[in-house]
């Protein structure tokens, strides 16, 4: 959808749905970066525990901070 004020540049909105997927993106991307340099850090240990006892993490910040540790573990460990 394309909107434009009358002699005022166009605007470009996307959806709510397209919204929801961004958001997911960036929190799985937040969840990968925080992940991959606790894993770096820790090498595998206690990288759960760092997890724990937060408020409840967006599930796709936890599959990004799960996926972002193991890729550390993996170049690193």
């Amino acid at each position: 959808m394309t909107l434009q004020e009358e002699g005022g540049p166009a605007l470009t909105c996307g959806t709510i749905g397209q919204a929801e997927q961004k958001d997911a993106q960036d929190q799985f991307n937040k969840g990968f970066q925080d992940g991959f340099t606790s894993g770096k850090k820790l090498c595998g240990m206690a990288l759960q525990q760092g997890l724990q006892g937060l408020v409840p993490l967006d599930p796709n910040y936890q599959k990004g901070f799960t996926a972002g540790s193991n890729a550390a573990i993996a170049q690193f460990c």
